[in-house]
């Protein structure tokens, strides 16, 4: 299970991707991964606090997509990366053509709240 604050919007997710390959070198989107030390309920009421809607993605579809999960050493921490883009198109491209489940997150703090 692979989750990703936010609907599946190409404009920011292609701005998320243009961020990422400014800071870091290469196209890549942020996702979260849920573990026993970060369960899914954890990350929906820290991580993922300031979105409404949080997408499920099986990991193994967005593999199936060519898509990568790059660990970011900040464990739950991980970006979706499509290995050998030379463009943020493809990646978003991809991405979007994997299917989600969406849901509404209970958690969700209109203020933000704070990152625990």
């Amino acid at each position: 299970m692979v989750l990703r604050g936010g609907a599946l919007d190409a404009r920011a997710l292609r701005e998320d991707a243009i961020t990422n390959n400014q800071l870091y070198g290469f196209y890549g989107i942020s996702c979260w991964i849920p573990s026993p030390d970060s369960p899914q309920e954890t990350l929906l009421a820290t991580k993922l606090l300031k979105s409404t809607v949080v997408l499920r993605f099986a990991a193994a579809d967005l593999i199936s997509m060519q898509l990568e999960l790059w660990d970011t050493g900040q464990a739950p921490h991980y970006d979706v990366v499509y290995a050998g883009a030379d463009n943020p198109d493809t990646l978003v491209e991809a991405l979007i053509s994997v299917s989600a489940e969406s849901m509404i997150n209970p958690y969700y703090d209109p203020d933000g709240g704070f990152d625990r």
